[in-house]
């Protein structure tokens, strides 16, 4: 009794070297035919392994185990990358933003920001004391952060602290250095 599954195969077969005889297939005259005949799936998943181990730097000998935790280690380096620089471009034109926002909320405040040590340093750092024109007049206000620094006790080094903490925010939100966005004055 014959097997319905061979004898499809089979059929499949002659198929094949009846439609092109000019092209060999099956294992007539010893040679062999991957589409007829395929290598034994050992030999097929073992040059899988080698090509994938040579692929990923893990040498010619690596199992399939360590192969699997080399590519879940690459697609997690892979995502953390891609959130990483997606962050980034999306975080900074929103901080920009932000920051500009906080800077006009409190430049237009009628609060009195010298008055207390927390309000002053929140000045300084988004709105900052010292003069950032690049043409100086009767409007510019000199030594005001010093000022502010004697009346809050504020050393050197805090200072010198606020001048850099306002430089990177100038340096975020202004096309150029000290000056506002939308061409107001304080």
């Amino acid at each position: 009794m014959s097997n319905p599954m061979e004898d499809i195969l089979s059929g499949i077969k002659r198929q094949l070297h009846d439609d092109d005889p000019g092209e060999f297939h099956g294992t007539e005259g010893g040679k062999n035919c991957d589409l007829c005949n395929p290598p034994p799936a050992k030999q097929v998943a073992d040059a899988q392994r080698l090509v994938l181990s040579e692929a990923l730097d893990l040498g010619t000998g690596a199992q399939w185990d360590v192969i699997s935790m080399r590519v879940k280690e690459l697609r997690r380096r892979a995502d953390e990358t891609a959130a990483t620089e997606t962050q980034a471009a999306v975080d900074l034109p929103t901080l920009a933003a932000a920051l500009d926002g906080l800077d006009t909320l409190i430049a237009t405040s009628s609060r009195d920001w010298g008055v207390y040590r927390v309000d002053a340093w929140i000045w300084a750092v988004i709105c900052g004391w010292d003069c950032e024109q690049t043409e100086h007049d009767d409007t510019c206000v000199h030594g005001a952060l010093e000022e502010m620094a004697q009346q809050h006790g504020w050393d050197d080094a805090t200072v010198a602290k606020a001048r850099r903490y306002r430089a990177a925010v100038r340096a975020l939100t202004g096309p150029a250095a000290g000056a506002r966005q939308d061409g107001a004055q304080r």
